[in-house]
């Protein structure tokens, strides 16, 4: 699993999960964000797990796709800015 270097709010989101305190005994989901998988990139969500001490993913809310249109994807489907 991998992260788009590309996209701001995806740096943004995984900079916040990282400020978590990895000594709660929950698991907090993120937003969602731009990730890759072996199958492609996507817009998914990951989890914190307590017990790892790491990001796992946690929802797939795209078909996978270049990472690019990935980015698009989330500008327009998700955060609903008006397309060009």
């Amino acid at each position: 699993m991998q992260f788009s270097t590309q996209h701001n709010a995806t740096k943004l989101e995984l900079a916040r999960m990282d400020r978590i305190d990895p000594d709660d005994r929950f698991e907090p989901v993120s937003e969602p964000i731009v990730m890759e998988s072996a199958a492609g990139w996507y817009v998914g969500q990951v989890y914190r797990d307590a017990e790892l001490g790491c990001l796992l993913p946690w929802s797939r809310n795209s078909q996978y796709m270049t990472e690019s249109m990935a980015i698009e994807y989330y500008e327009w489907d998700i955060l609903g800015v008006q397309k060009p």
